[in-house]
């Protein structure tokens, strides 16, 4: 059976209500106005969605509203309608790569300009929601929660939505057990859970999932000792022409690792432990228990995300261990590194 949602008075009063702005623009000279939103810009995996959209003032749509307000069956309802009755629309998207490597606000805008670029109907003004496209010379104006008061922006957010939604739909078939075509890449439990049992896939973005260390206040002895046994092995790699791409490398709620480098193709994680010798047992003993198949398979974990938000072949990868021995004094008196299993 076909959806078809009921359409009240409050539908058509929120319409005409949120027509004003475009009215108001019309009244200026502006002819063909364009809304813009996006969809997709909190979920730990999975790319942004842009949609830029050209209404009909003589083709009506009622129901329209901010994409989050309406139930899936409605949304997809008012997609069809805005697809058959707008003047001009265009969908732009971002990849999790280009996320990671520009960040999520920038891919946001990049993304409404790839759709602005494909519209049919060149538009003479932008309207946009609490965005400015500095590379896009033409009049804009920008309101927060602008999705909720115009009616332009709001149908983008409604084909971005369902965008976006339809592509994590079909990415779940690539990549099964996620979860992806339920949650569409958001960091529900369950989400998270799939993470652990099955690792990281290219979908998910590297600037989602992890946090360098920051506002910690003062450290203790024991951490200064850490710090300055990571500093001294990070010189030693430096020294033997390892490239350092990372220092204290978290992925929560998994593992951080101390110090990610390369070298001669190969992408190293090492795991830093310092110890003095005691009696009976020597530092390097002590750190080797210290670094168990439990902390190896969690790194091993962020190591295999590492990889695949980077591009990096995950035969390349390998796990160390720098196990320093300390003196007295807290000193690094020797480092002896051992691979993982």
């Amino acid at each position: 059976m076909t959806y078809t949602p009921r359409i009240g008075p409050k539908d058509q009063e929120r319409f005409y209500r949120m027509a004003q702005l475009e009215c108001d623009l019309r009244a200026e000279g502006f002819k063909q106005i364009a809304g813009l939103d996006e969809a997709g810009r909190g979920p730990l995996a999975g790319p942004v969605v842009a949609a830029a959209c050209i209404l009909d003032p003589d083709q009506p749509i009622y129901g329209l509203n901010d994409s989050k307000k309406l139930t899936p069956a409605k949304r997809e309802w008012l997609a069809t309608q805005i697809r058959t009755k707008a003047s001009a629309y265009a969908i732009g998207l971002v990849s999790p790569q280009r996320i990671d490597e520009i960040n999520i606000l920038e891919a946001t805008k990049e993304a409404m300009v790839q759709a602005l670029g494909q519209l049919s109907t060149q538009p003479d003004i932008l309207v946009l929601d609490a965005l400015f496209l500095k590379a896009i010379s033409l009049p804009q104006r920008s309101l927060v929660q602008g999705d909720a008061q115009v009616n332009c922006i709001a149908a983008a957010s409604i084909l971005a939505k369902t965008a976006r939604d339809q592509i994590m739909i079909e990415v779940d078939q690539d990549y099964p057990g996620y979860g992806f075509a339920q949650h569409k890449g958001y960091g529900t439990q369950a989400h998270y859970e799939a993470i652990r049992q099955k690792g990281l896939c290219p979908l998910h973005r590297l600037t989602f999932l992890h946090k360098l260390k920051a506002g910690r206040g003062e450290p203790s002895p024991g951490q200064c000792k850490g710090q300055a046994a990571e500093d001294r092995v990070a010189q030693h790699l430096l020294e033997q022409n390892y490239q350092i791409l990372e220092r204290n490398f978290k992925l929560p709620p998994f593992a951080e690792v101390d110090i990610i480098a390369t070298k001669a193709g190969q992408l190293f994680f090492v795991e830093v432990k310092a110890r003095q010798d005691q009696p009976g047992l020597s530092s390097e003993s002590q750190a080797i228990r210290a670094y168990d198949r439990t902390k190896q398979a969690k790194i091993a974990l962020v190591a295999q995300y590492y990889a695949a938000s980077r591009g990096w072949d995950q035969a390349k990868l390998r796990l160390l261990l720098a196990a320093c021995q300390l003196t007295p004094k807290g000193e690094v008196e020797h480092i002896r590194y051992y691979e993982a299993d």
